[in-house]
């Protein structure tokens, strides 16, 4: 980095940048010793130097403490270059001065100690770089991100027999000298929703027969076809079924085979809204850890796709039915979603506002409660569809002024009261029925980061019953009895497509008030028609 290039950076850095150390109290909610939130660094380059390296000494004794493995760590690995070549010269010049060092300044006599000196090349310093911060961060993960699988309820949706006859993967903590417990409930999560829904995803495969039952002990060479991850998918989205994993290879055996499922895999949680940046050969030529970062994030997210309610549409025939639903804020953070509508029957639903919403944070009206009584308020106010602004000014009464009136609490009351309107949001649905037998969707409200904020993922079932059916016209016939007569009826279509319809004759004016009598009059005359062929 250039000294103008280092300038520049310095300016940008702003109050808002995080670092390592904001990471780490994200994580585990705890701040390091002897490091506070300033950023600012001295502008000697020896002192900023040894400031660094007394973080860094801070940061792996608080890692080792929370159960990081990091023997071959040391602090001047992690110094960037140039600070690591001042730190072998001031180790360098001080090495005849040890003695002296030690005996006046115990405190830093750990710093001037060449006790663990080493010496690299350029070359190899980059390296061993690069190495020292992957691992750094790999036990990060391990001590603080690891552990929350086991805090998580997974719902167990059956008592399989398959698994039952499946060697169990124990999840005492000794049980394995390979993988943690966590790991290993990873592992039981796989093997339990592969089983349950293999034969169910590739009961009508395009590309072969059922694949057989397998016992999935590890995160490379048993999850490079895709088929547990595909299994999984479908555990918790049935939908992406018909329209992607009907066409995978259930017994591949060609490089191009894996590729073709993994590229089917992919597109499928892109469907979802499942965003981690992954690809498909990261999938067929896998890396154990990259793979075990993938299922603990579909470990955290799939529950999320389960539908927590179901939004009923029921009308007539042919008729538009709008329902709500009603969305609430509860944190102090704008939060964004993006609604997305998939199943089979997804076509005839409709968002007519739009796939973006935008809920406002919490509002804290407390503080003005609080104090109402001792200052004057000032509140105004601007609300433009989907833009919402409150300024508030507050100044202390003078002796001119007057004392707070019950007008202007009236008014901090109505103000709140919008506030509050403002941290709802509804979603406007449109159903329109095709077809007398119920439609299926699912409504995904997909969060987006705002500011580094991100919502979970909100899943609603939509289903539609059709309750009456209106005729389009009535047709009138007369004739003398047991005589045949023709009549020309015109059908319009209603839709904007064109489309092969079929005809029914029913002899009752019952069905018209009873529509799922019609549809299950359909299937009996197609039941009769195949027995007829067969016989």
């Amino acid at each position: 980095m250039t000294s103008s290039h280092e300038k520049d950076f310095k300016q940008n850095l702003g109050k808002d940048t995080k670092t390592l150390h904001d990471m780490l109290f994200h994580l585990s909610g705890q701040l390091l010793p002897g490091i506070t939130s300033s950023r600012s660094l001295p502008l000697d380059p020896v002192e900023r130097m040894l400031q660094l390296h007394g973080q860094h000494s801070t940061l792996l004794a608080f890692l080792k403490s929370q159960g990081a493995y990091l023997p071959h760590v040391l602090p001047e690995f992690l110094l960037e270059p140039d600070d690591y070549k001042r730190w072998i010269k001031v180790q360098t010049v001080l090495k005849g001065h040890m003695a002296e060092l030690k005996k006046g300044d115990v405190k830093n006599s750990d710093i001037y100690s060449n006790k663990h000196l080493f010496i690299l090349e350029d070359s190899t310093f980059e390296k061993m770089s690069k190495r020292v911060w992957t691992d750094l961060l790999l036990q990060v993960y391990k001590v603080f991100v690891l552990p929350c699988v086991s805090s998580h309820s997974v719902t167990d949706l059956s008592n399989l027999e398959g698994v039952q006859n499946m060697p169990r993967i124990k999840s005492e903590p000794l049980s394995s000298n390979i993988y943690s417990p966590y790991e290993r409930t990873i592992l039981t999560w796989l093997n339990k929703h592969y089983e349950k829904s293999r034969k169910t995803v590739w009961r009508d495969c395009q590309k072969g027969e059922v694949p057989p039952m397998r016992w999935i002990v590890n995160f490379d060479r048993d999850l490079l076809d895709g088929l547990v991850l595909a299994a999984l998918l479908a555990a918790y989205c049935p939908y992406l079924i018909a329209t992607h994993f009907v066409r995978m290879y259930t017994n591949p055996r060609t490089p191009e085979q894996f590729l073709h499922n993994c590229l089917i895999l992919v597109s499928a949680m892109h469907t979802v809204g499942l965003a981690i940046d992954i690809k498909a050969t990261d999938i067929c030529d896998p890396n154990p850890v990259t793979m075990l970062f993938l299922c603990v994030y579909l470990h955290e997210s799939l529950p999320h796709y389960l539908p927590k309610n179901t939004i009923e549409f029921t009308g007539a025939l042919h008729a538009t039915v709008v329902k709500q639903v009603r969305l609430k804020n509860p944190s102090s953070k704008t939060l964004m979603y993006n609604a997305v509508l998939v199943g089979r029957d997804a076509d005839d639903f409709l968002l007519p506002r739009g796939n973006t919403v935008i809920i406002a944070p919490k509002y804290n009206g407390l503080e003005i409660a609080k104090r109402r009584t001792k200052v004057n308020i000032c509140m105004k106010i601007t609300y433009e569809e989907e833009k919402f602004q409150i300024n508030i000014v507050r100044f202390k009464k003078t002796q001119h002024e007057e004392k707070c009136t019950s007008s202007s609490l009236a008014k901090v009351a109505v103000i709140m009261k919008v506030v509050n309107q403002m941290r709802q949001k509804s979603i406007n649905v449109e159903f329109t029925s095709r077809f007398l037998r119920p439609a299926e969707a699912v409504l995904l409200l997909i969060s987006k980061s705002v500011g580094g904020i991100h919502g979970v993922t909100l899943t609603f079932s939509l289903k539609s019953e059709v309750k009456h059916i209106e005729p389009a016209d009535v047709l009138k016939c007369k004739s003398p009895c047991y005589e045949l007569k023709k009549v020309i009826l015109n059908v319009a279509n209603p839709f904007g497509t064109d489309g092969i319809f079929r005809v029914i004759l029913l002899e009752s004016t019952s069905y018209l008030v009873q529509p799922e009598e019609v549809y299950q009059a359909r299937q009996v005359k197609e039941e009769q028609t195949f027995r007829y062929f067969d016989l």
